[in-house]
């Protein structure tokens, strides 16, 4: 966890020109959601979304990315702790600023895919799916 004292060097940037991109693609092409992604396709994806980059002192850290009509629903996605950074609590620093940011405090239904991270979502309030029966997918080949 980070100590107290340390949260102050920490801040969070929805500017994009802030955004690692070179170091944020290489995460996620190497992570089991993101692998099979083109860089172009997730330049695409980051222009079109409400991204927060997480540093500590002057380092990016972490990296999230939302979809969202900013009323009614979000989708969080591709959130990253850079390894060097992980197990230090960043991802649930990151997490903190995400859900308290002013466009997504009032967000009625905010959604997330996870394979391994419940519990860090689940101290922010996410919880499984209670009417799973209610939602469809359609998946298409790029």
């Amino acid at each position: 966890m980070v100590p107290e004292d340390k949260t102050k060097r920490f801040h969070v940037s929805t500017e994009p020109g802030m955004i690692q991109f070179d170091r944020v693609c290489a995460f996620i092409q190497n992570s089991y959601w993101g692998q099979d992604r083109k860089a172009e396709d997730i330049r695409v994806a980051l222009e079109n979304s409400l991204c927060f980059s997480a540093y500590f002192e002057n380092e990016q850290v972490g990296f999230a990315r939302v979809l969202t009509d900013r009323r009614y629903f979000a989708y969080l996605c591709d959130v990253i702790v850079f390894d060097e950074f992980q197990g230090r609590g960043f991802g649930k620093l990151l997490m903190k600023e995400v859900m308290n940011h002013k466009d997504l405090k009032s967000v009625r239904w905010a959604m997330l895919s996870t394979r391994d991270a419940h519990g860090l979502y689940e101290q922010s309030g996410f919880r499984l799916l209670q009417e799973t029966e209610k939602f469809m997918e359609l998946v298409q080949q790029p």
